[in-house]
């Protein structure tokens, strides 16, 4: 009995992380149901839910949050996990090292990872890409644990076990087929800390002072303790996976994050938003920037966060120059939640500036 209880449970694991990663290049799909109705029925007996939404474009910000049966919420400061989407905030601090000379994305991440020699390994756009080879995630005895007794499968995996993982598993020289990966994103705060060669040697602290000093981000931070969700990420200060997963934030700061890259900042998207590779069979991500999944086809940038506790979204239209931004503290429920609200919010806006400018 015990033997089937062991086999059920690593059988849910591995199936959490097909989950996961296949939701990145999710399908389009049609629905009728509107925003709002979508946002009640997620929301539906649940006194704790939240799903806030911003519009925008260069020149103005609407941002509207909902509580349980999407009623509209005021003056709430509730504090999301935003997981995946950290990964836009350490694309954009290595697009303010190169742009200030102290990086090279086209160099390999040994240049600045000094536990590893040689040029051939990856290299920094590679990695940032997801073409460099590396897995999402390696079978390290923590994870397994993980995926047993806690929310997050890739917590209290040190930094100096990535490091170690990465001597064990490196992919040989050449672009790879894209294959989404934490593992990669992980290696790119360990890029930034050594393009640095100052004595922080942790990416928490430079991450969290970029986001709050230069950004000023305020309510945007890696918190090592609880947060006020209704569950605990509980991650340490030297866990490996920050640089990929471990941000927290406001709707109010993740607006003012993507109004900054609506309006050309370039520390917030050094190039960051060019396409740097073609991407086939993965559903709406049809070609990657440092960071951003592209839809060339509804000329849109985006990413997504799907989760077993919480999900979110963001949207730039590259040609209307608007921008949508899905946080919810509402794990993922027929998919993901938080991309089909923001999708349909975009899809109205678009609509609706497009008969301005008939009438106009």
């Amino acid at each position: 009995m015990k033997k089937k209880k062991m086999f059920m449970r690593t059988a849910v694991f591995f199936l959490g992380i097909f989950f996961l990663v296949s939701c990145k290049g999710k399908k389009e799909t049609a629905d009728n149901t509107t925003v709002e109705e979508k946002i009640a029925e997620i929301t539906t007996d649940n006194p704790e839910a939240r799903v806030a939404v911003s519009i925008m474009d260069r020149q103005e910000q609407n941002i509207t949050t909902y509580g349980e049966g999407g009623k509209i919420l005021s003056g709430d400061e509730t504090v999301y996990e935003i997981g995946d989407l950290t990964k836009l905030f350490t694309a954009s601090l290595l697009a303010k090292e190169e742009y200030k000379g102290r990086l090279d994305r086209n160099q390999p991440i040994s240049r600045y990872i000094k536990t590893i020699e040689g040029e051939d390994a990856p290299t920094i756009k590679e990695t940032a890409v997801h073409i460099a080879g590396f897995k999402d995630t390696y079978g390290s005895l923590k994870r397994s644990v993980n995926s047993l007794f806690k929310d997050e499968i890739y917590l209290n995996i040190t930094r100096d076990e990535i490091l170690e993982e990465l001597k064990e598993n490196m992919p040989e020289k050449g672009n790879h087929p894209f294959s989404y990966s934490n593992f990669g994103y992980a290696l790119l705060g360990e890029v930034i800390v050594g393009s640095r060669n100052s004595e922080e040697d942790f990416i928490l602290p430079i991450l969290n002072d970029y986001v709050q000093n230069y950004l000023i981000l305020k309510d945007t931070e890696i918190f090592v303790h609880q947060t006020e969700l209704g569950y605990s990420t509980k991650w340490a200060y030297y866990d490996g996976y920050l640089s990929a997963l471990g941000l927290t934030s406001t709707i109010e700061d993740m607006s003012k994050f993507i109004w900054g890259q609506l309006r050309g900042n370039p520390y917030y998207d050094y190039k960051n938003k060019e396409e740097i590779v073609s991407i086939e069979n993965q559903g709406n991500i049809q070609a990657m920037g440092i960071g951003w999944m592209i839809n060339k086809d509804g000329n849109y940038i985006f990413h997504n966060t799907p989760s077993a506790q919480y999900n979110s979204y963001v949207e730039l239209n590259t040609e209307e120059n608007t921008a949508v931004v899905v946080l919810t503290n509402i794990p993922s429920q027929k998919g993901d939640s938080a991309e089909e609200i923001g999708r349909k919010l975009m899809e109205r806006e678009i609509e609706k500036k497009t008969l301005e400018k008939g009438v106009l």
